[in-house]
């Protein structure tokens, strides 16, 4: 490119200009999805080379790195989270967040009032406690914060589903038992038998329906979390997927007698043929047209 005139270097320099100012707009970039599902303030932000202002929430913020890697101020040093970390912030306390300088980041947050957490204790049985006060803001736990972002799909497709309520109580009760700042014992798990075998039995009659925690919960006179322990102990799986099974069970019935698959997934509980045929094949190993052959 041959120049000649004054003109056309500063129409050079102008573009040069605007071809930098384009790109550093694209290099600094922030995507915030908030929505509020089940009972929780439930957000997934993708951030590139950008950070937050100080700011607080009223509620406690629980995330966990989907993938890069997550910076923010907290009480005076700047910490960064990866994958397999879980960033832990109190409510109403100041911090930042965003992702690490020249770096991109997202993370799915989920965040609990602290009624809710209030609630969980007395499920704990630890009922006139304060409430819980995580006085880490990162913690290392791999397999917690694998159940966190499996969580955090769920909601997205099922929020009112028995493992997405199922799934809440356990990994919040398992953030309170293993990081807040007082050590909380569980209960230790007794003689209910009888409790579990009508959760059971109301599973069995009712496989069809969008069966609630609360309701077996009410059922069996057990708090959420209680039932979820002794509904482990006593069958081996948690409520959800013994009512999965059941399900899979009835539709391999149905699937023989000839029924239409439409139908099948309609009268099993599912939410179409498509939710029918990835769940029977997680379970059984097949397609359900593959139990003609």
């Amino acid at each position: 490119m041959l120049l000649n005139t004054n003109n056309d270097l500063k129409l050079l320099a102008d573009t040069d200009e605007m071809s930098y100012a384009r790109k550093k707009r694209n290099l600094e970039h922030a995507n915030v999805l908030i929505r509020h599902v089940a009972g929780l303030e439930v957000v997934k932000a993708t951030f590139i080379n950008y950070t937050l202002p100080l700011h607080l929430h009223e509620k406690y913020a629980v995330a966990t790195v989907e993938k890069g890697v997550e910076e923010f101020y907290y009480h005076g040093p700047t910490y960064n989270a990866i994958a397999g970390d879980i960033s832990l912030i109190n409510p109403y306390e100041v911090h930042s967040g965003g992702s690490a300088k020249k770096k991109i980041v997202t993370y799915r947050g989920l965040y609990p009032t602290t009624l809710f957490l209030s609630d969980l204790l007395f499920d704990l049985e630890l009922s006139g406690c304060e409430i819980p006060y995580f006085p880490s803001p990162v913690v290392h736990d791999k397999s917690l914060a694998k159940s966190i972002l499996q969580l955090h799909h769920l909601l997205e497709r099922a929020p009112n589903s028995l493992q997405a309520q199922s799934m809440m109580v356990w990994i919040f009760s398992q953030l309170i038992i293993r990081y807040a700042e007082k050590t909380f014992k569980i209960k230790a798990i007794g003689n209910e038998k009888a409790a579990v075998k009508l959760a059971k039995k109301y599973i069995l009659e009712n496989y069809s329906q969008h069966i609630q925690l609360n309701e077996l919960s009410k059922i069996c006179g057990l708090s959420p979390f209680y039932l979820l322990r002794c509904f482990c102990k006593e069958i081996g799986m948690p409520p959800h997927q013994f009512l999965i099974n059941v399900r899979i069970e009835r539709a391999k019935d149905f699937i023989l007698a000839g029924k239409p698959f439409a139908w099948v997934a309609y009268e099993t509980g599912f939410s179409d043929q498509s939710h029918l045929t990835r769940t029977f094949r997680s379970i059984v190993g097949v397609t359900p047209g593959k139990i003609f052959m």
